[in-house]
Protein backbone atom coordinates (compact mmCIF):
# COMPACT_ATOMS: atom_id res chain seq x y z
CA UNK A 1 0.00 0.00 0.00
CA UNK A 2 1.36 3.40 -1.02
CA UNK A 3 1.09 5.93 1.84
CA UNK A 4 2.91 8.67 -0.03
CA UNK A 5 0.60 11.61 -0.87
CA UNK A 6 -0.03 12.56 -4.49
CA UNK A 7 2.14 15.64 -4.80
CA UNK A 8 0.92 16.34 -8.35
CA UNK A 9 -2.53 17.29 -7.00
CA UNK A 10 -1.23 19.60 -4.26
CA UNK A 11 -1.46 23.38 -4.39
CA UNK A 12 1.59 25.60 -4.02
CA UNK A 13 1.15 26.21 -0.28
CA UNK A 14 0.57 22.47 0.26
CA UNK A 15 3.80 21.66 -1.59
CA UNK A 16 5.70 24.13 0.59
CA UNK A 17 4.21 22.57 3.74
CA UNK A 18 5.07 19.06 2.51
CA UNK A 19 8.63 20.13 1.67
CA UNK A 20 9.14 21.85 5.03
CA UNK A 21 7.86 18.73 6.85
CA UNK A 22 10.57 16.64 5.13
CA UNK A 23 13.43 19.13 4.86
CA UNK A 24 15.94 20.27 7.45
CA UNK A 25 15.98 23.78 5.98
CA UNK A 26 12.48 25.25 5.48
CA UNK A 27 11.58 27.38 2.47
CA UNK A 28 9.03 30.15 1.99
CA UNK A 29 8.49 29.66 -1.74
CA UNK A 30 9.76 27.92 -4.86
CA UNK A 31 10.73 29.54 -8.11
CA UNK A 32 8.35 27.33 -10.12
CA UNK A 33 5.79 24.64 -9.50
CA UNK A 34 7.95 22.16 -11.42
CA UNK A 35 10.86 22.93 -9.09
CA UNK A 36 8.62 22.40 -6.05
CA UNK A 37 7.39 19.04 -7.35
CA UNK A 38 10.89 17.87 -8.20
CA UNK A 39 12.32 18.81 -4.82
CA UNK A 40 9.43 17.44 -2.74
CA UNK A 41 9.44 14.13 -4.64
CA UNK A 42 13.21 13.86 -4.24
CA UNK A 43 13.00 14.38 -0.48
CA UNK A 44 10.10 11.94 -0.19
CA UNK A 45 12.13 9.33 -2.08
CA UNK A 46 14.90 9.68 0.50
CA UNK A 47 17.39 11.71 -1.52
CA UNK A 48 19.55 14.10 0.44
CA UNK A 49 18.52 17.72 0.52
CA UNK A 50 20.77 19.96 -1.56
CA UNK A 51 21.74 23.37 -0.28
CA UNK A 52 19.79 26.08 -2.08
CA UNK A 53 21.76 28.19 -4.53
CA UNK A 54 22.11 31.83 -3.57
CA UNK A 55 22.49 33.26 -7.06
CA UNK A 56 25.21 32.77 -9.61
CA UNK A 57 28.56 31.86 -8.16
CA UNK A 58 30.42 31.00 -11.33
CA UNK A 59 32.08 33.83 -13.20
CA UNK A 60 30.64 34.02 -16.70
CA UNK A 61 32.99 33.58 -19.64
CA UNK A 62 34.20 36.82 -21.09
CA UNK A 63 34.05 37.28 -24.81
CA UNK A 64 36.00 40.55 -24.99
CA UNK A 65 39.52 39.26 -24.46
CA UNK A 66 42.29 39.92 -21.98
CA UNK A 67 41.22 43.43 -20.99
CA UNK A 68 37.68 42.35 -20.13
CA UNK A 69 39.07 39.69 -17.80
CA UNK A 70 41.57 42.05 -16.15
CA UNK A 71 38.91 44.69 -15.57
CA UNK A 72 36.45 42.00 -14.40
CA UNK A 73 33.68 43.46 -16.55
CA UNK A 74 30.39 41.59 -16.47
CA UNK A 75 29.22 39.97 -19.67
CA UNK A 76 26.78 41.99 -21.74
CA UNK A 77 27.54 45.33 -20.09
CA UNK A 78 28.53 48.52 -21.85
CA UNK A 79 31.88 48.43 -20.06
CA UNK A 80 32.56 44.98 -21.52
CA UNK A 81 31.83 46.32 -25.01
CA UNK A 82 34.04 49.35 -24.41
CA UNK A 83 36.92 47.17 -23.22
CA UNK A 84 36.46 44.82 -26.18
CA UNK A 85 36.81 47.84 -28.50
CA UNK A 86 39.95 48.95 -26.64
CA UNK A 87 41.34 45.40 -26.75
CA UNK A 88 40.87 45.23 -30.52
CA UNK A 89 42.59 48.62 -30.91
CA UNK A 90 45.03 48.55 -27.99
CA UNK A 91 47.46 51.45 -28.02
CA UNK A 92 45.50 53.34 -30.69
CA UNK A 93 43.27 56.36 -30.38
CA UNK A 94 39.62 55.92 -31.39
CA UNK A 95 37.17 58.69 -32.15
CA UNK A 96 34.23 59.09 -29.81
CA UNK A 97 31.91 58.20 -32.71
CA UNK A 98 33.79 54.93 -33.27
CA UNK A 99 33.52 54.11 -29.56
CA UNK A 100 29.83 54.98 -29.52
CA UNK A 101 29.30 52.63 -32.43
CA UNK A 102 31.24 49.84 -30.69
CA UNK A 103 29.49 50.21 -27.35
CA UNK A 104 25.96 51.25 -28.24
CA UNK A 105 25.67 50.11 -31.84
CA UNK A 106 25.29 53.60 -33.26
CA UNK A 107 27.19 56.85 -33.42
CA UNK A 108 24.34 58.62 -31.63
CA UNK A 109 25.89 61.66 -29.96
CA UNK A 110 23.18 61.63 -27.30
CA UNK A 111 24.99 58.68 -25.72
CA UNK A 112 28.25 60.59 -25.28
CA UNK A 113 27.58 61.26 -21.58
CA UNK A 114 26.92 57.59 -20.91
CA UNK A 115 30.12 56.67 -22.76
CA UNK A 116 32.10 59.13 -20.63
CA UNK A 117 30.64 57.54 -17.48
CA UNK A 118 31.78 54.11 -18.74
CA UNK A 119 35.25 55.56 -19.29
CA UNK A 120 35.26 57.08 -15.81
CA UNK A 121 34.38 53.67 -14.36
CA UNK A 122 37.17 52.03 -16.33
CA UNK A 123 39.61 54.70 -15.13
CA UNK A 124 38.50 54.06 -11.57
CA UNK A 125 39.13 50.33 -12.02
CA UNK A 126 42.62 51.07 -13.35
CA UNK A 127 43.39 53.18 -10.29
CA UNK A 128 41.75 50.84 -7.75
CA UNK A 129 43.33 47.63 -9.06
CA UNK A 130 46.61 49.32 -10.05
CA UNK A 131 46.36 48.01 -13.61
CA UNK A 132 49.22 48.87 -15.99
CA UNK A 133 47.10 51.00 -18.31
CA UNK A 134 46.19 54.62 -18.90
CA UNK A 135 43.33 56.23 -20.77
CA UNK A 136 44.39 59.06 -23.07
CA UNK A 137 42.05 61.71 -24.42
CA UNK A 138 43.38 63.76 -27.32
CA UNK A 139 42.13 65.74 -30.30
CA UNK A 140 43.07 64.56 -33.77
CA UNK A 141 43.85 66.66 -36.85
CA UNK A 142 40.14 67.07 -37.57
CA UNK A 143 39.67 68.49 -34.04
CA UNK A 144 37.66 65.39 -32.99
CA UNK A 145 38.00 63.97 -29.51
CA UNK A 146 39.80 60.61 -29.53
CA UNK A 147 40.19 58.18 -26.67
CA UNK A 148 42.56 55.27 -26.34
CA UNK A 149 43.77 52.72 -23.82
CA UNK A 150 47.55 52.56 -23.67
CA UNK A 151 50.16 50.83 -21.52
CA UNK A 152 51.13 52.89 -18.49
CA UNK A 153 54.55 54.48 -18.52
Amino acid sequence: MNTQPNYDDMTGPELIAAYNALATTPVKRFATRADALRRVKALAAGEKEKAPKAGKTATPKKSGGKLVEQFEAREGTHREKLLAAFDANFGKQLTVNALLKSVYGSANIERKGALMMCLKGAAGTIKKNKLPYQIKKEKNEAKELTIGLHPAR
